[in-house]
C-alpha cells in the first residue's frame, strides 16, 4: 500500500502546501547582500514553501497514543517524503548554476524542508523569486558558549563519592534509591566532539554494539574530516559528555552513568566559514542511521551548550529542525548563555510556548544553597507570539566548578551554563531509563513540577522553575502523582495510576483524564488492500495497513472490496480508454493506477464511481492493468485497431 495512505484522513492536514506566490529575501540577510560583491558567496538557507505541517501530525501521533517507535517512523518519513517531492526542481537548478560558476555549494535537508545554499547576490535573489520558495535567510555561524572564570575555590580532585552537583540535584538517590542509573538509554549531543578513549565513558560508546558494525557513523557524527571514531577538537565535549554519563574510579562525575552515547562533533570546528553544520546534525540527531523504519539509533536526548549572538534576537533559523527533531522523540536541552543580565543566547532566548526552547541556567552546585551564578544568562525574553515579555529560562542546574572529563584521560573544572544543561542531559536519560515512552514535554514538564524552588517564588527570571530535583523527576515518571486516563483496546477509558494501567493493558495519557482525553477507538484497518481488520489506529499503522477511520466498520471499505470492475475499448485513432468502476463514492478523489503494456503508467483520480483513462495512440491488442490497488482486478486485453 502507498506510505500516503498510512494515516488515512489525517493526511490532508499534514501538508501545508506552497502557495502560487514568490518568496522572500529575509531582511537582515538582505542588508548582508547589499554590502556583498556581486561575485562574492553568501552562506544562506532556502526554506521550501511546502512544508509538514509538523505540529498538526505531533498532536495526532499524541491523539492515538502512537509509541516512541511509531512516533519517529512517521514523523521522519513524512518529513523526508516532502523533502524528496518538492526540492527537485530547486536542486536541479542550483546544479545548473554550480557548473556556470555561482553557487559554490549545495545541498538538501529532510529535517525541515530546507537547502542550504552558497551562492553568489544574483543566484540568491533569484532563488527568492521561486515560486516553490517561502523564504531565504543568512546561515550564521553558532558557537560553544564557552566556560567562564571559575570562581571561587576548587573543590579536591579525584573524590571518592559523587560529584557535589550529582548529589545536589539527588542523582545518587535515582542509583541507590531506585536502582536506575541510565541503562538502556541513549545519550548525544552537539558539541566539539568527545574524547571516545576516556576511561570515564569509552566502553559505552554506543559505536561499538554489533549492531553498529561497519557503520560508525551512526555514533559519531563528523562533516568535517568524516572520522569514524569519537575525538575531541578542543575539551568542551569531552568535560560535558562527561557530565551527562561518566563513570570510573574515583570520578562519578555523571548523571546517567550506564547510559550508552553518541556525538556529533560539529560546533567550533568548521574550516570552511561560508557553512555550518549544525541543520545536518540536527538532522543526524534525529535519524543517525537515517532509516526511519529503525529507532534503536535514535538518541533519547539531546545537550546543546552552544549557542549565538550574532543572529538578531529571536532569530528562527534553528527553530524547525530542533522541534521536528523533538516531535521524532528526542529530547532537545539548551544552555542559557553566559551573558548575565544581558539575556540568553540564540535558541535559548525562545519562548513560544511553555517548552520551546528549553533553557538551562547555572547555579552553584557546591553550596546547599546553590545560589544562582553571576555569570547565567537572566529572562525576560520578548521572543515570544505576541512579543510581551516571558519569564526566562525554564530550570537550573549544576554549572560552578563543575568537575568533569577532559581529553587524554584527565579530569578538571568549568564553569558555564555549558556545565549545567548536561546535567539536564543526564536527568532525561534517567527518566527514559526508568520510562522509555515518556514523551518529550511529558519529561520537561515533570523536570519543572518537580524542581526544587529557588531564588524568588516560583517561576523566575534566574532559576526558572528552580533546581532540577531528578529523583523526583524520575519517581514522577515511573508514576504520575495522580490517576490519568487510561485507555484500553476497545476505546474504554478509566483513571488509573500510570502502572495501574500497563499492568492492565492500557496506555496511560499524561496529564489528562478521562474526563479532558477522548480516547482513541477502534475501526476499519485495511491490512491489505483485500483484508479488514477492527482494530485502534496505531496498531493498524504498525501492521501497514490503512486505518479508514474511528468507528468505521469494514464493510465495503478496503479497496478491493470496493473496486467492482474493469473494463476498456479504443477507438479508430488508437485511443485507449480504460474506466474502473467503484460500488460506491468512498473513493472519490482519491487517485489509481493504471498500466498500459510493460511499461506506460498513468495516475488517475476517482469521480464518483469511477476512474476514466484515456490515452493516445496504440494499435494491436493492449494489456490494461490496474497497479495500485493492486491485486484487485484481473487485467483486460483492449484491442485497438
Amino acid at each position: 500500500m502507498s506510505q500516503w495512505k498510512m494515516l488515512g484522513g489525517m493526511v490532508v492536514c499534514l501538508t501545508a502546501a506552497g502557495a502560487a506566490y514568490a518568496g522572500y529575501v529575509d531582511p537582515e540577510l538582505a542588508r548582508v547582500l547589499k554590502d556583498t560583491a556581486p561575485d562574492e558567496a553568501v552562506s544562506t538557507f532556502v526554506v521550501m514553501a511546502d512544508q509538514v505541517d509538523v505540529p498538526a501530525l505531533s498532536r495526532h501521533l499524541t491523539r492515538i497514543q502512537a509509541d516512541r517507535h511509531l512516533r519517529h517512523k512517521i514523523v521522519v518519513s513524512r518529513l523526508m517524503e516532502k523533502a524528496a517531492a518538492t526540492q527537485g526542481g530547486l536542486l536541479h537548478y542550483l546544479e545548473g548554476q554550480q557548473q556556470a560558476g555561482h553557487v559554490k555549494f549545495y545541498e538538501g535537508y529532510w529535517i525541515t524542508n530546507l537547502v542550504q545554499v552558497v551562492a553568489v547576490p544574483s543566484v540568491i535573489e533569484a532563488i527568492a523569486e521561486r515560486d516553490d520558495v517561502e523564504v531565504v535567510y543568512e546561515d550564521v555561524p553558532v558557537e560553544t558558549i564557552l566556560p567562564v572564570e571559575i570562581e571561587g575555590p576548587q573543590p579536591p580532585s579525584p573524590i571518592a563519592a559523587p560529584e557535589p552537583g550529582i548529589r545536589i540535584i539527588g542523582a545518587d538517590r535515582v542509583w541507590n534509591e531506585l536502582g536506575i542509573r541510565g541503562e538502556g538509554a541513549l545519550v548525544s549531543h552537539l558539541d566539539t566532539g568527545a574524547d571516545g578513549n576516556h576511561p570515564a565513558y569509552n566502553s559505552r560508546w554506543r559505536g561499538l554494539d554489533p549492531r553498529y558494525e561497519n557503520h560508525p557513523e551512526w555514533a559519531f557524527f563528523d562533516p568535517i574530516t568524516n572520522r569514524t571514531f569519537p575525538f575531541d577538537a578542543g575539551s568542551h565535549g569531552t568535560h560535558t559528555m562527561g557530565t551527562i554519563t561518566g563513570n570510573a574510579p574515583n570520578a562519578e562525575i555523571g548523571v546517567a552513568p550506564e547510559a550508552e552515547w553518541i556525538t556529533a562533533a560539529v560546533i567550533d570546528r568548521n574550516p570552511d566559514p561560508e557553512r555550518t553544520t549544525y541543520i545536518a546534525a540536527l538532522q543526524w540527531t534525529a535519524d543517525p542511521d537515517g532509516n526511519p523504519e529503525t529507532s534503536f539509533d535514535v538518541p533519547d536526548v539531546c545537550s546543546n551548550s552552544w549557542g549565538t549572538r550574532v543572529h538578531a534576537p529571536c532569530a528562527q533559523n534553528f527553530w524547525a529542525a530542533i522541534d521536528n527533531s523533538e516531535a521524532a522523540g528526542v529530547v532537545q536541552v539548551f544552555a542559557a548563555g553566559n551573558e548575565g543580565q544581558s539575556g540568553l543566547r540564540r535558541p535559548g532566548d525562545r519562548a513560544t510556548d511553555e517548552y520551546r526552547t528549553f533553557a538551562v541556567a547555572a547555579c552553584d552546585g557546591n553550596n546547599p544553597d546553590c545560589p544562582i551564578a553571576s555569570f547565567s544568562s537572566r529572562g525576560p525574553t520578548t521572543c515570544t507570539p505576541d512579543g510581551r515579555p516571558a519569564i526566562k529560562p525554564e530550570i537550573a542546574g549544576p554549572g560552578v566548578n563543575v568537575r568533569s572529563s577532559l581529553p587524554g584521560g584527565a579530569y578538571g573544572n568549568l564553569s558555564g551554563t555549558s556545565m549545567s544543561t548536561p546535567h539536564l542531559a543526564g536527568v532525561a536519560a534517567l527518566m527514559r531509563s526508568g520510562n522509555p515512552e515518556l514523551g518529550v514535554e511529558e519529561i520537561k514538564q515533570l523536570m519543572m513540577d518537580t524542581a526544587t524552588d529557588k531564588g524568588e517564588p516560583g517561576n523566575d527570571n534566574s532559576f526558572g522553575w528552580g533546581l532540577v530535583n531528578a529523583y523526583e523527576a524520575v519517581v514522577a515518571g515511573l508514576n504520575d502523582p495522580e490517576p490519568a486516563a487510561c485507555c484500553f483496546r476497545d476505546g474504554s477509558c478509566e483513571n488509573l495510576m500510570r502502572t495501574d494501567c500497563v499492568d492492565r493493558g492500557g496506555r496511560s495519557q499524561f496529564g489528562e483524564t478521562c474526563e479532558t482525553f477522548n480516547c482513541p477507538q477502534p475501526g476499519a484497518c485495511c491490512v491489505n488492500n483485500f483484508t479488514c481488520e477492527i482494530m485502534l489506529e496505531r496498531d493498524c499503522i504498525s501492521q501497514g495497513g490503512e486505518f479508514m477511520g474511528e468507528g468505521v466498520g469494514c464493510e465495503l471499505i478496503c479497496p478491493c472490496d470496493v473496486i467492482k470492475k474493469m473494463k476498456g475499448n479504443c477507438k479508430g485513432s488508437g485511443t485507449l480508454k480504460g474506466i474502473v468502476k467503484f460500488r460506491n463514492t468512498s473513493w472519490d478523489g482519491r487517485t489509481v493506477k493504471f498500466q498500459v503494456g510493460d511499461r506506460l503508467r498513468f495516475d488517475v483520480t476517482v469521480h464518483g464511481k469511477k476512474a476514466t483513462l484515456f490515452t493516445c495512440c496504440f494499435d494491436g491488442p493492449q494489456t490494461v492493468r490496474l497497479i495500485d490497488p493492486d491485486g484487485c482486478l484481473e487485467p483486460i486485453i483492449v484491442n485497438c485497431p
